[in-house]
């Protein structure tokens, strides 16, 4: 394997990356990964795997610094979803200058949030090869935490109407975020319910968090985003991954969104790899995070048959 420290650009923005490659004078095939909401630079301990697996079976992988993170220039703190695929566009466009990566074979993996960011790139432009799609969900990002905070105090041992209750607490916060609910009245309802023990595992802000104008959070452009019609748009070949316990993922329901969304396609994979959280870690091994060796085998698997 080779390893390149490699900059590109997405219009003004400098982005900074690692380019992993077989150590070979052909041109090969390449994946762009796309980041997961926490995961924003190259050196995140999930990525490892794709840079040391991946060049070994002949396949080049550039992990880069998201905007605003690591080495990269730009503000992720405003960048809406359209921002990041443009990143990942622009990504492949340097992949494809290369005389050492094969054009016609580049395709895109993203790993949770950036399972929204993949097909908003495929979607536009014609030259992706393929898409890998790792614990990606089917729902909004806000109809996503509404299923986390859920997920979060059900495993505390809160009772349902508790639940209920922290979650709409986190609708009056959205409300807010869309311009329906005057600022002064969500911070007081924060302000009643932020010393109830189930406040911070509910994910929600305190007042002094609420910003006076929304359009300067990033959950103002994230919230409402619907992660299915782009997928009308789309035909190359896709694998979905999904866990088997993910406290981020509502998987049932995004299998089932997914699955509808790409009728339409020839070639789609969509498998639940047994034993896998949130980031395909050993469920039985939270301690110590190692991806599971069934997610390893299913991913390259796949990719053998399609490279």
């Amino acid at each position: 394997m080779v390893a390149e420290d490699i900059t590109f650009s997405s219009e003004t923005v400098l982005l900074a990356g690692t380019l992993y490659k077989p150590d070979t004078e052909t041109k090969c095939p390449a994946i762009v990964v796309l980041h997961a909401a926490d995961g924003g630079t190259r050196q995140h301990k999930f990525y490892n795997h794709l840079a040391t697996q991946l060049p070994v079976r002949g396949s080049a992988v550039l992990l880069f610094d998201r905007r605003g993170s690591g080495h990269s220039g730009g503000d992720f703190g405003t960048a809406s979803f359209d921002t990041l695929a443009s990143d990942g566009s622009a990504a492949v466009d340097y992949l494809r200058s290369r005389d050492d990566i094969d054009e016609e074979r580049v395709g895109l993996y993203g790993i949770s949030q950036g399972g929204w960011i993949a097909p908003l790139v495929a979607g536009k432009r014609s030259d992706i090869a393929f898409l890998i799609i790792i614990s990606g969900c089917g729902v909004s990002p806000a109809e996503q935490m509404d299923y986390g905070a859920s997920y979060s105090l059900r495993q505390a041992g809160f009772p349902e109407q508790v639940i209920a209750q922290a979650v709409s607490l986190r609708n009056r916060v959205n409300e807010y975020y869309r311009g329906r609910i005057p600022r002064e009245v969500v911070v007081a309802e924060l302000d009643r319910a932020q010393n109830e023990p189930w406040f911070q595992m509910a994910y929600l802000p305190t007042s002094e968090r609420v910003p006076e104008d929304v359009t300067k959070s990033k959950w103002w452009y994230a919230l409402d985003y619907d992660p299915v019609p782009i997928w009308q748009q789309i035909e190359v070949p896709t694998l979905f991954l999904f866990a088997e316990r993910d406290r981020w993922v509502p998987i049932a329901e995004s299998m089932t969104e997914y699955g509808m969304a790409t009728a339409h396609m020839r070639d789609v994979t969509m498998v639940q790899v047994e034993g896998t959280d949130h980031l395909m870690g050993q469920v039985n091994n939270p301690e110590t995070f190692q991806v599971s060796d069934g997610y390893i085998e299913e991913l390259m698997s796949w990719l053998a048959k399609r490279l």
